[in-house]
């Protein structure tokens, strides 16, 4: 599965943007891309501004079957073994609150 970030920029620093995926190469996307953009410059009953052609391209491209993601970038999992062979501890860090161990597994070696 590849994800594409899809945004714009338009007046009064009004931005959009969104994460789509599927499981195809970049020069496929790109092609995709370029058919969404012909797309959306077709449909000029409906379109009329920057935002709109933004829009009816990611609707072209879900069609296409890309499903759009959302990521968060608040929130990581942090994986750490503390220079210990045998404890793994996996802590939450949330930059909306605070970081926060979730469990402390121990890795039994035979």
């Amino acid at each position: 599965m590849n994800a594409f970030k899809i945004e714009y920029s338009w007046y009064e620093g009004e931005h959009g943007e969104c994460w789509l995926a599927k499981e195809v190469e970049q020069e496929q996307f790109e092609a995709d891309l370029k058919e969404a953009i012909v797309y959306a410059s077709t449909q000029k009953y409906s379109v009329s501004c920057l935002p709109e052609y933004y829009e009816a391209i990611v609707r072209y491209l879900i069609k296409k079957k890309y499903i759009e993601i959302s990521l968060n970038d608040d929130i990581s999992y942090d994986i750490d073994d503390g220079g210990s062979s045998d404890r793994i501890v996996i802590a939450l860090k949330d930059r909306r609150l605070r970081n926060k161990d979730l469990t402390h597994i121990r890795i039994k070696r035979s």
